[in-house]
């Protein structure tokens, strides 16, 4: 956090972030509930690339969340409101964008039972949740010798919490697993979670309050 945004060590406050506190709160499912995902994937060069190629063989994907009992919303980067008709007549995709539908993330993170994304810190939030992450990145060496060249803080590959995918089969595959009680990444979600997010613990607002009331120049 000191060196993103240049200043010293000693002026950064740990204190978690308070967008966290509604990510803590657990689910309740009745039996035989329907599942909930959300794929939140990034801007691919702000914007100046379609992002349709993402949706080749999604149709797998469709099928599958049938067997599943869940469905996913698709919620595109701003940057690409009109790609926002690439996924159409599925049974259980449907994407969303701001014109049409009032999103809130943490809202939206806080109620559904598993992340698809790509290269997003968006990913570092859920893990608040302890819900699994998909991984779905068919671009990936592209992207990292390209726009994610220089952009990340750490190595990608030691920081995914959750398996790598390059076609929405594997998507499927994965999820397939996870949901049948197979969840190989359990361990690795909650390493980092205590890695990155050591402080999400539900009460994150009241410790900026605190400090802001100790520190009332600064306020």
């Amino acid at each position: 956090m000191a060196s993103a945004f240049g200043v010293p060590e000693r002026m950064v406050h740990m204190t978690g972030l308070p967008r966290h506190d509604r990510l803590t709160v657990g689910i309740s499912h009745g039996s035989g509930s329907r599942r909930h995902g959300l794929y939140l994937p990034t801007h691919r060069g702000e914007g100046a690339g379609s992002l349709e190629d993402l949706f080749d063989g999604i149709e797998r994907l469709d099928d599958e969340l049938t067997s599943l009992n869940a469905s996913l919303r698709v919620k595109l980067h701003h940057y690409h409101g009109a790609d926002s008709g690439a996924v159409q007549g599925l049974k259980n995709i449907e994407i969303v964008d701001d014109s049409s539908w009032n999103f809130d993330l943490q809202e939206e993170l806080a109620s559904c039972d598993f992340l698809v994304t790509d290269y997003s810190s968006v990913a570092i939030d859920f893990l608040v949740t302890g819900r699994p992450i998909v991984y779905f990145a068919p671009d990936l060496e592209k992207y990292l010798h390209t726009e994610g060249r220089g952009d990340f803080y750490y190595e990608y590959y030691d920081v995914v919490a959750g398996p790598i995918c390059d076609s929405w089969g594997q998507v499927s595959d994965e999820l397939s697993e996870m949901f049948s009680g197979r969840d190989a990444y359990f361990a690795r979600r909650r390493h980092h979670a205590e890695r990155f997010v050591p402080m999400s613990d539900g009460v994150s607002t009241s410790r900026v309050l605190e400090l802001l009331k100790q520190r009332p120049e600064t306020a």
